[in-house]
């Protein structure tokens, strides 16, 4: 069977292409590889690049509940508290009460939910906004936190030998950890994409008045928002104790600015209604490989950390300017 080429339609497609930002920032992302791994070869290594995915294996699948978030117009700046929280409840469990993984994951995914879904409540039902509402419940779970456990660490060597080796299992030659990460991925893809909560998502994000009007309600659109973005962090927390086996209440500090900042690079836009799950995994891969190639030049963590706030910064101006192109594109059209 001949094949005939389309030179026309090879052109718009070639034109779709390169007007998404997915396109131009896994370019980037080949550049910056490609330059870390020339400054250091070590960077290009299978087992460098399977460890920065197994670490950074949480930050990613939470990233997929602040997309949900951020399409809805909000902002969710208490997901280093509720981390906080289900880690310390799962390393008890596992600790001093014994429990097996499976009853764990439940009590992980249950704690994350309830505490996702009082943010949901704030926000969906009480209206109070995303910011206000998710850095108060951050600064009280982290506090109870603190006063309940002292501030103390729980060490890797009270952890079961059962639990320690679950770190090293691997499925179809996948880590565990990323495994997870990929399941997660797909679910939100397939919630996003094909449901009408997904189209939902976006119709509140877009308009939360001209969603009311087409019939949705946005309040418990946004209990499934919160509660979804609960589970997932505990899922992402109990994943990522599987790693590093240990319980350290400082240890998640400003997370929430590495999440969001992967989603903003991968092209949600801030004020809401747009966001894909393709431009999250390639923002978060962005955040994940410049932060492990800064790493490895040997860069002081002062200056990652300038670094990183310039990037955010950026990708944050991308999304004003491409905004008002819009809004102008918009307004010649009408007129």
């Amino acid at each position: 069977m001949l094949i005939r080429y389309d030179h026309q339609k090879a052109k718009v497609i070639f034109k779709k292409l390169l007007g998404r930002r997915e396109t131009w920032l896994l370019g980037i992302l080949i550049v910056i590889c490609f330059v870390f791994t020339f400054i250091n070869s070590n960077f290009i290594s299978l087992s460098n690049l399977s460890d920065m995915f197994r670490i950074n294996s949480m930050l990613f699948i939470i990233a997929q509940g602040m997309l949900f978030i951020i399409i809805t117009g909000g902002m969710d700046f208490s997901a280093s508290a509720i981390v906080m929280a289900v880690s310390y409840i799962d390393s008890y469990c596992i600790v001093h009460w014994g429990l097996g993984i499976g009853i764990t994951i439940i009590i992980s995914i249950i704690i994350g939910i309830c505490l996702g879904i009082a943010n949901g409540l704030l926000v969906g039902k009480v209206k109070v906004p995303a910011i206000i509402a998710t850095l108060g419940t951050g600064s009280m779970i982290k506090g109870l936190m603190l006063w309940i456990t002292n501030g103390e660490n729980i060490k890797t060597a009270v952890f079961p030998q059962w639990f320690k080796e679950i770190a090293l299992l691997k499925v179809f030659g996948i880590p565990i950890q990323i495994f997870i990460a990929i399941l997660t991925f797909l679910l939100s893809w397939y919630i996003l994409k094909h449901t009408f909560i997904g189209k939902a998502i976006y119709a509140i994000g877009g308009s939360d008045i001209s969603a009311k009007r087409i019939g949705i309600r946005n309040d418990r659109v946004l209990f499934f928002v919160y509660g979804f973005m609960g589970f997932l962090i505990g899922i992402a927390t109990l994943n990522h104790l599987t790693i590093v086996i240990t319980h350290d209440p400082n240890a998640y500090k400003g997370i929430e600015i590495q999440i969001i900042g992967g989603v903003l690079i991968g092209g949600a836009s801030i004020s809401g209604g747009y966001g894909t799950m393709i431009g999250m995994l390639f923002g978060s891969i962005f955040m994940y490989v410049l932060n492990n190639g800064l790493v490895l030049i040997h860069t002081t963590s002062y200056w990652q950390k300038v670094i990183m706030g310039v990037v955010i910064i950026i990708a944050a101006i991308i999304d004003v300017i491409q905004k008002k192109s819009l809004e102008k594109s918009t307004y010649k059209t009408i007129n």
